[in-house]
Parts: C-alpha cells; structure tokens; sequence
C-alpha cells in the first residue's frame, strides 16, 4: 500500500509520547509508591529505560518495512495463516487497551468533577474526539498529537511547584527498604503507563525521514519516563507514603493545592488537558484496530471502518457503565502485564524472523500474498 511520507520527526516524537503519557500520568506515582514505597521513581525510571530499548528493537522491525505498517508485514514474516492469528490478537488488545482508556479517564472525571454524571456520557466523548481525530489520517493525527503536546506542557510545569514545597526527606533512603519481591510487583503495576510504544508500526510509513527515527522513538520513551519518575517524587514529597497510599489521584491532588491567581480550580482545569493526552492514547488504539481490520479483510473503507468500530466500542462502554472504578484499575493492571509481554515476544520473534529473511536474500518489504 503506498504512502506519501508527510510526519516530521517532531510530530513523531509527540506521537509516541503522547500515546504513552495518558494513561500513567495522574495514577502511576500512587499505584507503583503501594508496593515500591520511597523506590518508586526508581523503578519507574528502571521500567522506562526498558521499554525505551524495546521500542528500539520495534523500529528495527519497522526499518524492515519502510512502505508497510503492522496490518501487512505481520503475514510477510509468520505467513498468511499465522500472521492473520497474531494480527486477530493485535487487534483484541488494540480494543481493550482504547476501552481501558476511555473508562479509566470517564471514571475519573466523574469521581473528581461530575460525580452525577454517567461515566459513558464521557467515554462517548473520548471516543468521538478519537473518531475525529483518526479521520484526519495519520498527517492529522500527528498535527493534533503536537497540539495535545503543547497542551500537557503546562501540567508538568505546575507540578513543579508541589516539588519545591516537598520534603527531600521522605524519598530516604531510596534503596534497601524494600523487598525485591516488591519492587517486582512494582515494576509490573508500571507496565501500563508504558503501553502504547508499538503505535510507531503504523506510523514509521508515513515518515518523512527515516533515518534517526529509532532515536527519536527512543527519546520519546525516555522523556515520558522522566516525566513519570519525576511526577512521583514529587507526590511522594509532597504527601509522604502515608498519605499518598490514600489519595485516588495524587498528581491532581498535588495541583488542587496550588495558589493561582487567575484560576481557582487548577486541578480542574488540568482535568481538560489531560483529555487531549487520553484522546491521543485512544485515537492510535482506533487507528490500529482500524488498520488491522482492513489487513484482515481487504477493501475496507478506512472511514467506514474506523467509525463502525467507535460505534461498537461505544456501546460496549455503556453497557459496562455500572463496572466500578477500582474494578476497572485493577483490569487495566492485567492488561499491563499482558501487553509487555506480548509485544516483548513478538518483536523478538519478528526481529529474527527479518534478519533470517534478510539473510536468504529474500525481500521483507514484498507483500504477501
């Protein structure tokens, strides 16, 4: 399928950034603090450090096939019968990881701000600025991923105010108080805030410049890692482990107490921002699921396709309206796991499967048929 390169290095960099950044950044410092305690910016640091390297390794697949995105090469390297297998379990997570996201951010808003309000009423919200912004194409998507960007820009500036008033002494010591068992535990509760890398499969086509794409991808990690670790040693800082074990969402709690003179609720506030990182993390699950389906079934209207799977994923939405919050968490925790583990199998298995290829002298980048 031919493309016209049109994504700068930049937009890229937002991409792979914003899908991640959504999902770990109000939660993760409380999630990973219950098991990690003053370790946990640690550990979150260590588990971004790894998925950086993996995202790595997932360009190198990608580099294999510079005109075709993960909805062809899959049936290229496992054949027509397995590849079609893994692609039908790409597409599965693709749509539990876009409701996760959806009711997670719904959940929360009604929590904190709208506690009257159906939880799919927002869901549906999510999942119709995502219909938006996957119609655009990927040229689109990435001109609104720079805009989420610059957006979120703002949330990590405010928490450094929380950071100057928190007390250095409740991060010591940073290593030797917890078990190893626990900081394990830990590194897996990270997992999550860390899916979303393999988006750059679908987008690595439509580059402008292919060269030095591994390390802008790389960086992209990296800095989200940074943001992460940072995040929580401030929350932890700022509330101690005792406290923080009690609060729901403890960056937004860190920005409620935050004195501004032009606005009274920045937590709020921050709450709207947040949505366009959700609407970037949910858009790329639609764009993936869309393109899977069109690689399972040829012919498909992309449009037709991508707007018929919002409708589906709505209606699941609501009718898991009544599904508790925590309930929800802790699913999201299983998927976590579930999603490393995957894409660490299968980059591995598809990086040896180019290099063999490569190596008979047989072209990756050929369709198959």
């Amino acid at each position: 399928m031919p493309r016209q390169p049109r994504v700068t290095h930049w937009q890229y960099f937002t991409l792979i950034s914003g899908v991640l950044i959504a999902n770990g950044i109000m939660s993760m410092p409380r999630a990973v603090a219950a098991d990690a305690g003053r370790s946990a910016w640690l550990v979150i640091l260590l588990v971004g450090c790894i998925v950086a390297v993996l995202t790595w390794l997932a360009h190198l697949v990608a580099s294999h096939f510079p005109t075709r995105d993960a909805a062809e090469w899959p049936k290229t390297l496992l054949g027509p019968i397995l590849g079609r297998i893994w692609m039908m379990a790409y597409l599965l997570r693709a749509i539990i990881f876009l409701l996760l996201t959806a009711q997670l951010y719904a959940g929360y808003l009604s929590v904190r701000l709208f506690p009257r309000t159906p939880t799919h009423v927002f869901a549906l919200l999510v999942l119709a600025l995502s219909l938006l912004a996957v119609l655009a194409k990927v040229r689109g998507f990435a001109r609104f991923s720079e805009v989420a960007f610059y957006m979120s820009i703002p949330l990590i500036l405010f928490i450094i105010i929380p950071f100057t008033k928190g007390n250095t002494l409740h991060l010591l010591p940073l290593v030797g108080d917890t078990p190893p068992s626990d900081l394990l535990k830990s590194a897996l509760a990270a997992s999550y805030s860390y899916a979303g890398f393999d988006f750059l499969w679908f987008v690595y086509p439509h580059l402008r410049r292919k060269a030095s794409a591994g390390t802008v991808a790389f960086g992209a990690v990296l800095l989200t890692a940074i943001v992460y670790a940072f995040v929580t040693a401030t929350t932890i800082m700022y509330f101690g482990l005792e406290k923080l074990g009690l609060i729901f969402l403890p960056t937004l709690a860190a920005l409620r107490g935050i004195e501004m003179v032009l606005f009274e609720r920045i937590d709020s506030l921050m709450m709207f921002a947040w949505l366009s990182t959700v609407v970037v993390t949910a858009a790329a699950q639609l764009y993936t699921a869309t393109r899977l389906v069109q690689g399972l079934a040829n012919g498909l209207s992309f449009p037709k396709v991508a707007a018929g799977l919002s409708g589906l994923f709505f209606i699941v939405a609501y009718s898991v309206t009544d599904l508790p919050l925590y309930q929800t968490i802790a699913i999201s925790d299983i998927f976590g796991i579930f999603d490393l583990s995957f894409f660490v199998t299968s980059i591995f298995v598809f990086l040896i499967l180019a290099l063999v290829r490569n190596r008979k002298g047989d072209k990756c980048d050929e369709p198959a048929d």
